[in-house]
């Protein structure tokens, strides 16, 4: 009995060992409270954002001026789930990318712009426990 080509890539391309499905980059969480941003520290919490390009598509511009706001970032990644063993989609890729301001003026208003975030937020002083 002959298996066909087409069967076999069909059947390694749904293995699970092979297909690992994630969610699109998104975000789906940040430290601006209110319409405020406490601190010159801003988080961004979601899924996959290790496949965006931060530097390329986060932007962050005064609104008063339009001038866009210096920044330096940082992303720390962790799977979730067992990658080797969970079905797909079941393995996620849960991201935290922490962006700290340059030379912002506490009481200016910025804009905010990455992936599915569309936010303007005033830049406060930090709070104190």
């Amino acid at each position: 009995m002959q298996i066909s080509r087409l069967f076999i890539l069909f059947v390694f391309l749904l293995s699970p060992a092979v297909v690992l499905a994630l969610m699109p980059p998104h975000v789906d969480g940040t430290n601006i409270k209110k319409g405020a941003l406490f601190g010159h520290t801003l988080v961004l919490h979601g899924y996959s954002l290790k496949y965006t390009k931060v530097q390329k598509d986060l932007s962050l511009t005064d609104v008063k001026t339009k001038k866009a706001v210096r920044w330096t970032h940082k992303m720390d990644c962790q799977w979730e789930g067992d990658c080797d063993t969970d079905r797909p989609g079941s393995c996620q890729q849960r991201c935290t990318l922490t962006v700290t301001l340059e030379k912002a003026t506490v009481g200016s208003t910025l804009k905010l712009q990455y992936l599915d975030v569309n936010q303007i937020f005033t830049l406060k002083t930090p709070q104190k426990n």
